[in-house]
């Protein structure tokens, strides 16, 4: 669907799934004493930021393209990544770098109303950065010379865009200090917090992380093997900080999970 001057063209505007994003992205963090809170970038006003730019760059007349993928599509990579900028309304985006041609490291998984490949000026990604849907999404795609001219035309347009750009930093400063202790358990005792305030909800004393996590997907974000993935998770399930089904995480403990994370 393309929308030009705030009118969408050859279709209607798109409803959001208010509750999806409520349960992905519920703004939650690990506390030290156990349990969740919000985080720096809280849902709400990641959400908000979302919305505000992309009504101001549609008022504005800005074009913007509205795309359905499935699990596996491509939406963007091989040099192509920084070219535009991407909003995700619904499901989940992986953006990931490839190592050799039978792996990859995954930088992040993205969920509704976050950026990805925001096009920052001087800025020239690397052409094996890649960016796909990890389940069925809906994703809004602005090419990176209308939002150049956006920027230059509406000063609403840089401040909201400077926002969700310190979001971003934020967000991937603490995905990178799940990479810092030693043991793949203790990284993965960082980033399922992470996970869980992202795409978790509250349910029977604990948490659910909806979204179907491979012992692989784990492994590639932490920068360790399914092996060391599946030993570390075991030893969580022995000690009940948490059960995995079918790619669901159950978080049973959570005050157990800060305990490992700590340096």
């Amino acid at each position: 669907m393309l929308w030009i001057a705030g009118k969408a063209v050859h279709g209607t505007k798109m409803k959001t799934t208010t509750a999806h994003q409520m349960i992905l992205g519920t703004g939650l963090r690990l506390s030290p004493r156990g349990g969740f809170r919000n985080g720096p970038f809280a849902a709400s006003g990641q959400t908000d930021a979302c919305r505000g730019l992309l009504e101001s760059l549609r008022d504005t007349g800005t074009p913007t393209v509205d795309r359905r993928h499935e699990p596996g599509d491509l939406i963007c990579g091989g040099g192509d990544y920084g070219g535009a900028l991407y909003l995700v309304l619904e499901g989940v985006t992986k953006l990931s770098v490839i190592r050799s041609e039978a792996s990859e490291a995954i930088l992040r998984l993205a969920g509704p109303w976050e950026l990805i490949g925001v096009p920052v000026p001087g800025w020239k990604p690397s052409r094996l950065t890649w960016v796909e849907a990890f389940t069925a999404c809906e994703v809004v795609k602005v090419p990176r010379m209308f939002v150049e001219r956006a920027v230059r035309e509406n000063p609403d347009v840089a401040l909201k865009l400077t926002e969700l750009l310190e979001l971003e930093l934020a967000r991937r400063e603490e995905l990178f200090g799940c990479l810092l202790p030693r043991t793949t358990e203790a990284r993965l005792a960082r980033l399922i917090p992470i996970l869980a305030r992202q795409f978790g909800v509250a349910r029977d004393g604990g948490w659910i992380i909806e979204l179907r996590l491979t012992h692989y997907d784990l492994a590639e974000m932490v920068a360790s093997t399914r092996e060391s993935v599946t030993a570390a998770v075991n030893s969580f399930r022995r000690r009940g900080v948490l059960e995995k089904k079918a790619g669901i995480i159950f978080i049973l403990k959570p005050e157990e999970l800060a305990v490992t994370a700590a340096p």
